[in-house]
Formats: C-alpha cells, structure tokens, sequence
C-alpha cells in the first residue's frame, strides 16, 4: 500500500499532463533524430575506407545550428514565441526527408542530414523551453522519462527497413504535441521568493571545456567499435540508471558530483580504447553513456539558469548545444586531414586533457555556485521554531537533521554548512538525504513549500 501511494504521488504530482506530454514530444524529437541519422543510404556520405560514421559528421552541423542560435539570441529570445521560426524549421524538416530519397544525386544524404538536423535542433531549443515552466519534481521525472522512451523507441525502430517514415512520423508527433500545449513557452521562477540571480562566467567556461572534451572523447572511441543495436541498448540502459540516480534519487547531489562521474566514465572509455583495442565497443558505451548523463545534466542546468535570470532562452540552449557538440569537430577535422582517430598519440592526448580537466573539476567548487544569489542567497524559507517543531514532530526529523534543513532552505550549500556545524559535506548530504526520504520532497523547494504548508496548517485561526 506505501509503494502504491508513494507510486501515485509521483505521477500525479510530478508527472502532470503538461509534464507528460513534453517527455512524449522531447522523446519523440530524440527518436527520429535517431532514425533519421542511421537510415538506409547514409553511407554515401563516406567514402570506402574512411574512419567517420554518420553521427561524427552530423554532430558539427548540430553544434554550427547551436552557434547560430548563441548569435541570434538576442533578437529572437524564444523559439516558441516566433511561429515563423518554427513553421521556417518545420519547412526544412520535411524538405531533409524529401532530398533524403534521392539517392541518385551524391550529396544528397548530406543536404538531407543537414535540413533535418536544423528542424531538430530548433524543436530541440522549444521544447527545453517548455521544460522551463514544469515543476521542479516533473523536470526530473521528464528527462529520465524520455531517455527511457528514447531506449525502447530507438531499439524498436533500429529493427524496421525504413526508419525514415519512423523518422517522419515521430518528429510529426514531436511537432503536434508542441502545438497542443497552449503554455506559449512561459517560464516559472525557479523560485518564486529569490532575488534574480546572475550567473558567474568561471563555471560556464568549466562546463564549456568539460562538453568539448568528452563530446571529443566518445566521438573518438566511437570508431573504435561496430555498432549493433544490443551494444546500443547496453548503453542506453547504463544512460537511464546514471539520470535515474542523479536526477531522481540522489538529493540535489551538486552539477560537481555528476561532472565528476563524466569524466571518470570517460577516463576509463578512453583507456579502455587505449590498452584493448579489441574492445571498442564496450569503451563507446561508456563514453556515450558519460555523454548521455551529462546532456541531462547541463539541461537541468539550462532550465535553472533560464527560470532564475533574465537571459535569453534561445541563447542558453544555444549555448548548452554548442558544448555538448563542439567536440566532435576535432575529430572530424582529423580523420578529413588523414589523421587515424584511434591513433596512440591522438588518445594519449585526449588522456591528457581529459587529466586536466578532471583536476579541475574535483579542486573548484564554483559549478555548484553557478547563479549568484542561488546557492548563498536569501530564501523566504519559514524559521519560525514552532514551524520546525511540528515538522520534526510530524516526520521523525532529529534535531541535527533540523538543524542542517534550517540552514538549508535559506539558501546555504553544503560547503557553507559543513563549515558552520564543523561537518564534512557528506555527513551534511547524507543526513540531508534522510530528511529528503523522511520527508518525501525532492528539491530545496519542495522541502520550502511542505515548510510553508506545515506554517499555514499551524497557524492560529484569526479572531
């Protein structure tokens, strides 16, 4: 009966309609990208003995449409409010499928990748926008609900001979869903009490450099196998459990610790590449699956910075789709120039500068502190003691779990805390964690609202 209501909680609390229908619409998105990009006739695009696959080639369009979107950010700040942007990009979607089919023609495999990939990209930018306004629970329960719908949807349609018309029907899916929902793109606060929040620029070049590197890194060992679809299911699965984990049971864990598990998963891709060569396979899916967590990461991320600021929507998700791809240009440069991807040197330094930004990465804190005025800034948390008392009282909450919750939803980070209580952070996450599983919230804001509900359920009648 508990796993049955905990179950109906999360799905109707979470996962609302808006929330459901943005994980089928982003899910279908994903999968025909996919099947679009591994359709009959992509071949072509390569020649006999060439080290490329089609998704090396594809990626750079992706990170030059993402660049085109950081530019023009500031004229156009949202797809969703620009119809004619989404009816231009709708346009090229269907035109890159209709090219598609003329094989006769040589490079018409690339044209047809490059126009789908502008519709992508587009629909991409305006369905991150929608995320914006889902609640916080339901963002989470969205990204890990559409990488399972991408598994299953890609391992289904990688049997079919024509995944084009799969490819077709899903992005029409993918569109129409977009259009059902009347929400316009508006976005919700983060939080509706928070002062607006700036973003610091360190941990933005951090993030950009850690996208460059291990989007280099899996595009690399990604010519060191064959693909097949069990190796590609092997990855999605291992995909799944990494955002599962972070995003849904792990209490805001901090962007450092997924970073760090990236580039741990990359570090052992590529030495795995390095020391068996044989094993090509089982390092790409490593490597893709360290992708894979990250491209939910840095979204989640996305969104916060896009609900807390005033920034541009279409210039942030520009900009995160830039990271994400922009490090499969240097593969590709290579392997044009003649170069062997898979070479001991090209790897040993793609170790080496993957070393240094894992160095990085486990001595700077500032990721966590991404928006000014969010990790240390002032929360409208209820600290009235009575308050406190009967939440304790209500939930079995030990003063120290209290007392770490208190200096918590005022917008203290766990650093800051374990300094003040002379605590190690993961004796402040772990009791952090207890109170999250006592409690039955998810975030700092759902701990800040069952506080307010908890107030106004204690509150004296008015005479």
């Amino acid at each position: 009966m508990a796993l049955a209501e905990k179950a109906q909680g999360f799905f109707v609390q979470g996962l609302d309609m808006r929330s459901l229908r943005a994980m089928m619409g982003l899910a279908s998105l994903l999968c025909a990208e996919q099947s679009f990009l591994f359709r009959p006739g992509i071949d072509q695009l390569f020649s006999g003995d060439s080290p490329l696959y089609p998704e090396a080639v594809a990626v750079p369009f992706m990170a030059l449409f993402s660049l085109v979107f950081v530019v023009v950010g500031g004229k156009w700040r949202s797809v969703n409010k620009n119809r004619a942007l989404q009816v231009g990009a709708c346009i090229c979607g269907i035109a890159g499928c209709v090219v598609s089919t003329a094989t006769d023609w040589p490079g018409s495999a690339l044209l047809a990748t490059a126009l789908f990939l502008l519709f992508s990209t587009t629909m991409l930018v305006a369905w991150m926008e929608r995320l914006a306004s889902v609640s916080s629970m339901g963002l989470r329960g969205v990204l890990v609900g559409q990488s399972a719908l991408v598994l299953l949807g890609g391992f289904a349609t990688s049997f079919l001979s024509h995944p084009l018309w799969a490819a077709v029907l899903l992005a029409a899916l993918s569109v129409s869903l977009l259009l059902l929902d009347g929400s316009g793109g508006e976005s919700e606060p983060l939080l509706a009490k928070q002062p607006e929040a700036t973003i610091s620029r360190r941990p933005v070049f951090g993030l950009l450099l850690v996208g460059f590197v291990v989007g280099c890194v899996q595009s690399s060992v990604a010519q060191g196998g064959t693909w097949n679809q069990w190796w590609n299911l092997g990855m999605g699965v291992l995909t799944l459990f990494l955002l599962w984990l972070f995003l849904c049971k792990v209490p805001d864990p901090g962007h450092g610790l997924a970073l760090k598990v990236v580039l741990t998963l990359s570090f052992a891709a590529l030495c795995l590449m390095l020391c068996f060569p044989g094993n090509g396979n089982a390092a790409f899916c490593l490597a893709s699956s360290a992708f894979g967590l990250l491209w939910g990461v840095v979204y989640l991320i996305a969104i916060e910075v896009v609900r807390s600021t005033k920034q541009s929507p279409t210039r942030v998700f520009g900009v995160v789709g830039f990271m994400l791809y922009a490090g499969s240009v240097p593969v590709l440069w290579v392997s044009m120039a003649g170069g062997v991807v898979g070479d001991v040197r090209f790897l040993g330094l793609l170790i080496g500068l993957l070393a240094g930004v894992t160095l990085w990465v486990f001595n700077d804190r500032s990721l966590d502190g991404l928006l000014r005025g969010s990790p240390e800034g002032s929360f409208s948390a209820p600290s009235n003691a009575d308050v406190w008392n009967a939440l304790a009282s209500e939930h079995g909450l030990t003063p120290r779990e209290v007392e770490i919750a208190m200096f918590y939803t005022q917008g203290r980070s766990a650093p800051f805390i374990a300094e003040q209580l002379v605590l190690s952070e993961s004796t402040v996450k772990s009791h952090l964690a207890h109170s999250y599983a006592k409690t039955g919230v998810h975030s700092r804001q759902e701990l800040i609202s069952l506080l307010e509900a908890t107030e106004a359920d204690n509150r004296p009648p008015s005479r």
